[in-house]
């Protein structure tokens, strides 16, 4: 009975919504709710895509993502690698904003962080350049020491 009901709540937003907005479905947990999500989007979309669902790493969409959100909103993009003195993987910060004529490091994360190497290295190495820290990941809003983490969706206000 209650998938039937989400399901037809589904049918409906999207047919409301035009493609044109986000749906959060919330709810207790393991009660089904991401198996109805999946068996909409399968019969509904001839594509889709449903986060910590595929193999594959989706760091690089989540940084398109927050490309497009920035550049939306007029910033220009930077980014800046340097060598980790320790192993042949370079640092990487996935964008520098400026902001009060300092930097503001942002690092994304497709899904829960566990560390943030690239920017503690950063954080090092350019200290007194720095105005904030973010992670930008796929979590809730939290401070984490002198980084602030936010959800991608709020990526838009920095």
């Amino acid at each position: 009975m209650f998938k039937r009901k989400i399901y037809e709540k589904l049918v409906e937003w999207k047919k409301e919504s035009d493609g044109r907005a986000a749906l959060l479905v919330e709810g207790a947990r393991r009660i089904g709710k991401s198996t109805v999500v999946e068996n909409f989007a399968k019969n509904e979309y001839e594509s889709y895509i449903l986060n910590d669902k595929l193999s594959t790493n989706l760091g690089y969409l989540y940084e398109n993502v927050v490309a497009q959100i920035f550049a939306a909103n007029g910033n220009e993009l930077f980014y800046y690698t340097f060598a980790n003195p320790i192993s042949k993987h370079n640092y990487e910060i996935d964008f520098l904003l400026a902001r009060k004529n300092k930097l503001c490091p942002i690092e994304i994360k497709s899904s829960g962080y566990k560390t943030h190497k690239s920017l503690d290295a950063f954080s090092q190495k350019y200290s007194d350049r720095i105005l904030w820290k973010y992670l930008v990941y796929t979590k809730d809003l939290c401070k984490d020491q002198d980084i602030i983490c936010l959800p991608v969706y709020m990526a838009q206000f920095l």
